[in-house]
C-alpha cells in the first residue's frame, strides 16, 4: 500500500465500465494529484477497499446500479464520502441523492481540475454541488438532511479550494503549509488570490462565507 503524505486525498473511483473507471483514476492522479484506485461498482469489493486502503472520497456514478454502493459504503465505511458524478439533468435528483447519502453532485462537463477540487472540498468535509447553486437552493435541496458547509468548486484551483476547506478548519497558514508541503508565502498568496476573487474582506471574512453557507434542518 502507497503511503499518503499529509494532507493528500485517496479517491475511489467507480464506473462499471473498466476503461473508463482506469482512464479516470489515471486523469485525477496525474493532474489533479489525488492517490485514486479503481474499482467497479459492487458493493463487497467497493466497501471492503474502502475499508483497507483507506478512501477518503469515492466517486459515484449517478445511476440505478450504483445505489446499493452508496449505501453500503455510507453504512459501512462513512469516512470515504461519496461524490456522484452525472449529466446536467441529474440535477434534479439533487433532493434523493442528498438523502440518499451523497456528499454532492458534479457534472460530467466539469473538467479535470474542477473535479479533482470538488473531491478535496468532499474530504474537507464540505458539500459540492455544480453547477453553482445558492446556499438557499442548497438547503432546498437537501430537505434539511445534511449539515455540511456549502463549497462550489467555481474556478479554484485543486490546491486553492485544499487551502480554503483547511482554512475552514480552523489551520493557521503555517499549519495549512505543513500539512500540504507548501511554504507559507505560497499559502498567503492562494489566500490572497481567493480573497480578491469571492470579494471577501479578509481571511476571517472569507472563512464566515463558507461556514454561513451551512445547510441546516
Amino acid at each position: 500500500m502507497e503511503a499518503a503524505a499529509a494532507g493528500t486525498v485517496r479517491l475511489l473511483v467507480l464506473h462499471r465500465e473498466a476503461f473508463v473507471r482506469e482512464t479516470m483514476a489515471a486523469a485525477l492522479h496525474k493532474a489533479g494529484g489525488l492517490l485514486t484506485r479503481a474499482c467497479p461498482p459492487n458493493p463487497r469489493e467497493a466497501v471492503e477497499l474502502a475499508r483497507a486502503w483507506p478512501a477518503d472520497v469515492a466517486l459515484v456514478p449517478v445511476a440505478a446500479y450504483s445505489d446499493p454502493v452508496v449505501e453500503a459504503l455510507a453504512r459501512e465505511v462513512p469516512r470515504a464520502r461519496c461524490l456522484g458524478l452525472g449529466h446536467e439533468r441529474d440535477l434534479a435528483l439533487a433532493p434523493r441523492l442528498l438523502r440518499q447519502g451523497f456528499a454532492g453532485l458534479i457534472t460530467f462537463s466539469a473538467d479535470i481540475a474542477a473535479v479533482a477540487a470538488a473531491v478535496r472540498a468532499v474530504a474537507s468535509g464540505y458539500v459540492v454541488l455544480t453547477p453553482p447553486a445558492s446556499a438557499s437552493r442548497m438547503q432546498e435541496l437537501s430537505g434539511g438532511t445534511v449539515r455540511a458547509p456549502l463549497f462550489v468548486p467555481d474556478g479554484l484551483s485543486p490546491r486553492q479550494a485544499r487551502i480554503v476547506g483547511l482554512a475552514a478548519q480552523g489551520l493557521t497558514d503555517a499549519e495549512i503549509a505543513r500539512v500540504m508541503g507548501l511554504s507559507a508565502s505560497s499559502v498567503r498568496r492562494e489566500l490572497k488570490w481567493v480573497l480578491d476573487k469571492t470579494g471577501a474582506r479578509t481571511r476571517a471574512h472569507l472563512v464566515a462565507l463558507r461556514v454561513r453557507d451551512v445547510l441546516t434542518g
